[in-house]
């Protein structure tokens, strides 16, 4: 099965502790990578920014991932500076996803704040929240995110549903 779901991270770190790292409650991983599959149509810019942990890749069969919805209103050519609340327009929702040989887990985060930050060609991706299993998440990452073209445009997809039900 292909990983293609994502992940987010426990807080009460210190900042040093938080560098590059996802937790979610007694669970730390390393973020090695971020990925930004994205969709634009007239009416605005989908992003779904995946965080990699501990090596994993799009095409793993295992690994675990924090998978990021931004939605921008509008076109915009990369990923947008700001902190967006998790639940509301820009960031929909966010999730975590890990799958060993031996375990599987999944946790939607909501509520929690993504703060993406610019410098260069290196972002700085932070996340905090609470996990639907009431454990803290916290995450951070500092480097290059690979942009990626959504072959499943979801913004034309919720287009065409919208106008079937008019």
């Amino acid at each position: 099965m292909t990983l293609v779901l994502g992940a987010l991270a426990v807080a009460g770190c210190k900042k040093d502790e938080m560098k590059d790292s996802f937790q979610l409650g007694g669970k730390s991983y390393t973020v090695t990578g971020a990925v930004a599959l994205y969709s634009r149509d007239a009416d605005g810019t989908n992003y779904e920014l995946y965080l990699l942990m501990d090596g994993t890749t799009l095409e793993s069969e295992y690994g675990s991932v924090m998978c990021i919805d931004l939605y921008f209103p509008w076109s915009v050519n990369e990923l947008q500076a700001g902190t967006y609340r998790i639940g509301e327009v820009v960031c929909q929702w966010a999730e975590f996803t890990s799958y060993t040989q031996t375990d599987e887990s999944y946790h939607v985060i909501m509520p929690g704040s993504v703060t993406i930050e610019k410098s260069g060609d290196n972002y700085t991706i932070s996340c905090s929240g609470t996990a639907d299993n009431m454990e803290s998440v916290s995450c951070s990452y500092t480097g290059p995110v690979q942009y990626m073209q959504d072959e499943y445009s979801e913004v034309s997809y919720a287009k065409r549903m919208s106008a079937r039900k008019k």
